[in-house]
């Protein structure tokens, strides 16, 4: 794993080797978690680092936001070390395909500019719906820290995303490194090489490994130059395909919640996680808070044009918390979240209700059908 400071960290080499006669398979899934971890704080480091650069700027929106996704992503290391020793993985959710690279290469760029690597997007589809959001993004984030490791001052990585079949979606990371040596070709998936220096060998066979636990493949690919590896990923479903566009914002019809300000009530760290995923890429500034004492707070101070409101952590106090946000916000569009059958007593029939599991499109079509219920006001 390449360190915020441009150096190779080593602590996963202390570990057992992950497969091997003389692995358990509680080491290797150590092994693998540890080595997630260190991935997913590599991205915390970045947006800290930019979350400073900010502050000097004087941007306190840029700071906010540098720190939500910092925040999210320690979020995700807690997770993935909780999951390695025995607790249940969060719950996966689908994602649209270029919002997920365009995310997942944010998360790496400052890492890459420290190594003076540039890195950037290709995208030939956008509203492909993936599965297993939070698996994929850790694999993509495992190869292009290892297309940034071993690429030269200068060199360019590319997170190229297209249609490989109507069940498949292909996300190809192409670096300008010395590329994969002949003998180490045929079993760089199962071998427990390196190909950085001080690489402790885990993050590729891991990430082989999960890949095809999740019905996608990852295969070494053929390229001229450097290293190609291609990754084949399930499709959920295609939402209404847009043009592809190379910046992040897009064009305006891509990002229908372009400037709002959306507060949250959900106290699972992994859904806080994606449900920030498709808001932002959409345009939408996401607060998420844990407790209905601290939803009711921000609404007294911010004037939040949509609100969602997950009812596992209202317990018993439901309608009089529902009752409470629609005296504060009158206006506001409001969204009840849930995995029960049918919307619970509220304070009117202007609540929208989605219900658990959904897509990023179904959340978003739920505060605007709730904004045009309301009249909410985007101002």
């Amino acid at each position: 794993m390449a360190g915020s400071d441009g150096s190779e960290t080593t602590s996963s080499q202390a570990l057992p080797p992950p497969s091997g006669d003389g692995a358990s398979a509680a080491e290797r899934r150590l092994a693998a978690a540890v080595h997630e971890a260190g991935n997913a704080l590599t991205a915390v480091l970045g947006w800290i680092e930019r979350a400073e650069e900010a502050s000097h700027g004087g941007a306190p929106a840029a700071v906010a936001q540098a720190l939500d996704r910092a925040a999210s992503h320690a979020r995700a290391a807690r997770d993935v070390m909780r999951w390695a020793i025995g607790a249940e993985p969060p719950e996966q959710q689908s994602a649209p395909a270029g919002d997920l690279a365009r995310r997942t290469i944010e998360d790496i760029e400052t890492e890459a500019r420290r190594r003076g690597v540039a890195v950037s997007t290709e995208l030939e589809t956008d509203g492909a719906l993936v599965e297993h959001a939070g698996a994929l993004w850790r694999i993509l984030t495992n190869l292009l820290l290892n297309a940034i490791a071993v690429s030269p001052p200068g060199g360019r990585v590319t997170l190229h995303v297209a249609r490989q079949s109507a069940e498949r979606a292909r996300f190809t990371v192409r670096d300008e490194g010395p590329g994969v040596p002949a003998k180490l070709r045929a079993e760089i998936f199962a071998s427990g090489a390196s190909l950085r220096s001080g690489g402790a060998g885990i993050g590729l066979r891991h990430a082989f490994a999960l890949a095809g636990e999740l019905g996608g493949e990852l295969r070494l690919g053929e390229s001229p130059v450097g290293a190609r590896f291609d990754l084949l990923w399930p499709v959920a479903a295609v939402a209404a395909e847009a043009p592809a566009a190379a910046s992040p914002a897009g064009p305006a019809t891509n990002r229908p919640l372009a400037g709002d300000r959306v507060l949250l009530l959900e106290d699972d760290e992994a859904v806080i996680g994606l449900i920030e995923l498709g808001l932002e890429a959409r345009g939408a500034r996401l607060t998420a808070v844990r407790t209905a004492e601290a939803l009711l707070e921000t609404l007294e101070r911010e004037p939040d044009q949509a609100v969602l409101v997950d009812l596992s952590p209202l317990g018993p106090d439901v309608e009089p918390v529902l009752r409470r946000v629609r005296e504060l916000r009158p206006a506001a569009a409001l969204v009840v979240v849930s995995g029960r059958a049918a919307l619970p007593p509220g304070p009117g029939g202007d609540v929208g209700w989605l219900r658990k599991p959904f897509a990023p499109a179904e959340l978003v079509e739920a505060i605007l059908a709730a904004r045009r219920r309301t009249g909410a006001s985007r101002a």
